[in-house]
């Protein structure tokens, strides 16, 4: 259930799990489970903290819906400047090639008018 597309899904634990946890609508098994992962993890550790030090609990669904929209808009335009590199490249291997092969002829040619 790895999905890294959302910051929260890391670990198995789902965004509303975690949100649960916070504002305690988890039943005990639950509330154990997610500590289990708390300690086995210390991103989940550091997520449920940072979460735990909102005074407005009802602002933490919107802070992490902007957080992922930033993450996605910034993942977007890393992968389109990585693409548009890797065009650049493929520019440049190509003129490279033609001007070998201009090269090529030209000296055929001249070595040909020489004989």
């Amino acid at each position: 259930m790895t999905d890294h597309k959302n910051i929260s899904s890391y670990n198995d634990i789902s965004e509303q799990q975690l949100l649960d946890y916070i504002n305690n609508k988890l039943s005990q098994k639950e509330r154990n489970d997610v500590e289990l992962k708390m300690a086995e993890s210390n991103f989940v550790h550091d997520a449920i903290e940072g979460l735990g030090n909102f005074n407005n609990k009802k602002d933490i669904e919107q802070v992490v819906h902007e957080l992922n929209h930033h993450l996605h808009k910034q993942t977007g335009i890393k992968k389109h400047r990585k693409h548009r590199r890797k065009m650049n490249e493929q520019g440049l291997i190509i003129v490279a090639i033609i001007v070998i092969l201009l090269l090529i002829m030209f000296g055929y040619f001249v070595i040909k008018e020489l004989r």
